[in-house]
């Protein structure tokens, strides 16, 4: 029925919205931790 296509229509939408925001976290985290490695390497080398 109507209930049930709105009902999975928003659980769909629910997890697209969760996916975004987990790879969009995942990515961020990554570009911050290449800049961190990035900064120590150029800092002296405390990761060779």
């Amino acid at each position: 029925d109507l209930r049930s296509l709105l009902v999975q229509r928003a659980r769909t939408h629910v997890t697209i919205f969760y996916f975004l925001h987990f790879v969009s976290g995942f990515i961020h985290f990554g570009s911050t931790r290449r800049l961190f490695h990035f900064l120590i390497r150029d800092d002296g080398g405390l990761y060779s």
